[in-house]
């Protein structure tokens, strides 16, 4: 999430001036301010200006959203709290700071000392847990940081009673924001090498290994975001791989030839990818154009031949709308 750092301590009169200047920039037609306000009204569409004019409630909103807050008022009580170092909002703060630099010395103290912090969400909009900032994602961009012992942060954050599964309203919300599902579509981790140890440790603790409906969305993401080895490590662990595409994406050659008829079509008894993100149709055919696209992405060159010879369009996009190469 892009959301501007505060300051340690933040000044709330600070941002007051910074309201009502960015109120004056955009009366003067100023263009950094009329993008400003332009992006703040996009990122919130519920929240809109009259007749094009900005009243000062409305700079007061866009300094809010740059900083990942849903209102003024949100972001004033967050500052507010900020400056009393024995606020909830203070220790929740201070523990995702130990939690992406690897300070287990501070984070340890700060998780007995305040039991509750554990099970605590952030102010800002994505209203994740401690847990989520393992997974570097989703969460605000400066704090999208993987230590080299992130698996030790992950099992101290797991071992004081963190919710494994507990879902976020990162990216648009609902049951695929848990930790899992972030961090195998998270550059972050895959980059410091801790991704696949990560995998193994959520789901150590209990994770729901083919998502929380159980439609196999973290298997799903790993291979959507192109994270072959995230998916491997799932499989491994026995995630379910019951649709064409997923078993394409893993190099299941013979599975994706018995999901086939002769003909080259999906048998009825096959499920279709139903992870409402992956905005796949709901069609036969969209699925095994789908298994080509990531066949081909995660260098399954078997099957790539193999589908193309069974009528697969050579010339399908994959979830992103990019052609194949």
């Amino acid at each position: 999430m892009d959301a501007r750092e505060l300051p340690s301590p933040p000044s709330l009169e600070l941002y007051a001036l910074q309201a009502s200047d960015l109120l004056d920039k955009h009366t003067l037609a100023d263009a950094e301010a009329l993008r400003r306000a332009r992006k703040a009204q996009r990122g919130q569409a519920e929240h809109t200006t009259t007749g094009g004019t900005l009243s000062l409630a409305d700079a007061q909103f866009v300094i809010a959203y740059e900083h990942g807050f849903a209102s003024w008022l949100d972001f004033t009580t967050h500052v507010e709290a900020l400056n009393r170092a024995d606020s909830p909002i203070a220790a929740f703060e201070a523990a995702t700071d130990a939690i992406i630099s690897g300070d287990l010395p501070t984070l340890e103290p700060l998780l007995h000392r305040i039991p509750d912090l554990i099970r605590a969400r952030s102010t800002r909009v994505h209203h994740a847990t401690l847990l989520h900032y393992v997974a570097a994602n989703g969460v605000e961009d400066y704090r999208q940081k993987s230590p080299s012992n992130a698996v030790l942060v992950a099992e101290t954050l797991l071992n004081a009673g963190a919710e494994v599964d507990a879902q976020a309203d990162t990216y648009a919300g609902g049951a695929t924001e848990t930790t899992l599902n972030l961090l195998v579509s998270s550059i972050h981790p895959a980059r410091a090498g801790v991704q696949v140890p990560l995998v193994h440790s959520l789901l150590d603790f209990g994770a729901a290994i083919d998502g929380v409906l159980d439609d196999e969305s973290p298997l799903i993401t790993a291979l959507a975001f192109g994270y072959r080895t995230a998916a491997e490590a799932l499989a491994n662990r026995g995630a379910r791989i019951d649709t064409v595409a997923t078993a394409a994406g893993l190099g299941r050659t013979e599975l994706v030839k018995a999901f086939l008829r002769t003909d080259g079509t999906l048998k009825s008894d096959v499920p279709l990818v139903r992870v409402p993100w992956l905005r796949i149709s709901n069609d036969p055919t969209a699925n095994l154009e789908l298994a080509l696209a990531w066949a081909s992405v995660h260098g399954r060159t078997a099957i790539v031949e193999f589908l193309t010879q069974q009528g697969v369009n050579p010339h399908a996009r994959d979830q992103w709308g990019r052609p194949l190469a």
